[in-house]
């Protein structure tokens, strides 16, 4: 079993996943307005301040040029997966193998459309010893997800599916739900229940 390196003599990159259509949401999500500033930017900054992580990389796919001009990028890697419409195992793989060039040790992976991550889900799912480790709230499976080692590039050879049930057979668990609701935003009433 892997022991978190806590930042120190392991390279950690996060990848924020953030390709998708948003279909359900009526468009490009990453770009809503929410605080006074685009979604993607809150997702990003979750990671990408912090000083235990060496690299922040996100993943864009449809609505590319949209949201790179839409969005504060400079501070980050950015990854265009061309075929985002194969679904999320296309934009994962575009993400992992960026990490693992980079020499990824350990990734933090998130989404983009997570705008209250908070760093106590960070922080205790990267406390928590193992080669996955996933965040739940309650039984309900969810973000942030950390691969370490092999499963870096194990995880990225998976389909949707595959790696679905890789996920749940290999994560170790980690409850978040007494620090973080899990809020992600699928539709735009999901982000007017975030409140102002």
């Amino acid at each position: 079993m892997t022991v978190p390196g806590a930042g120190r003599g392991v390279r950690r990159v996060a990848v924020v996943l953030a390709a998708g259509e948003g279909r359900r949401f009526g468009g490009a999500k990453q770009l809503a307005p929410f605080r006074g500033r685009p979604l993607l930017r809150h997702a990003i900054d979750a990671v990408a301040s912090r000083t235990d992580v060496d690299e922040t990389v996100v993943v864009l796919g449809a609505h590319a040029d949209r949201v790179a001009a839409g969005v504060e990028l400079d501070d980050v890697t950015v990854v265009r997966c061309e075929r985002w419409d194969r679904g999320p195992s296309a934009s994962l793989a575009a993400g992992l193998a960026a990490a693992l060039r980079s020499g990824a040790d350990e990734v933090l992976l998130t989404l983009g459309d997570q705008p209250l991550l908070r760093a106590a889900t960070v922080d205790r799912v990267l406390a928590t010893p193992g080669d996955v480790v996933r965040a739940t709230h309650g039984s309900r499976p969810g973000h942030p997800v950390v691969l370490r080692g092999a499963a870096i590039a194990e995880v990225a050879a998976l389909n949707d599916q595959e790696r679905r049930a890789y996920l749940a057979r290999a994560a170790r668990p980690v409850d978040v739900a007494d620090v973080d609701a899990g809020a992600d935003v699928d539709r735009p009433g999901d982000l007017d229940a975030l409140g102002p």
